[in-house]
């Protein structure tokens, strides 16, 4: 499986992020979400994970730890730096 993902340290905590499809963090559908994080936890395994999708307009939607959601979304979308993971 490939992915995007980022690895980010900010104010002395470091996360990853991973891009996903929107549906996969719809608010209908946390069971998917929860599912997708765990499945990319092996990738990031001492790190917590926080899922992003884009909408139409690129308008970002984020999952998990609601703390590190706040750090995120400060974020420029464009500043994260992103990387190909998986193969």
């Amino acid at each position: 499986m490939e992915f995007d993902g980022a690895v980010i340290k900010e104010r002395d905590v470091t996360y990853a992020v991973v891009a996903v499809k929107g549906g996969v963090i719809d608010s209908d559908n946390t069971l998917a979400a929860e599912q997708a994080v765990n499945s990319y936890q092996k990738y990031f395994p001492s790190l917590p994970v926080v899922l992003i999708a884009q909408d139409l307009t690129g308008s970002p939607t984020y999952y998990g730890d609601k703390d590190i959601v706040t750090l995120l979304a400060r974020l420029p979308f464009n500043q994260i730096p992103w990387k190909r993971y998986g193969a």
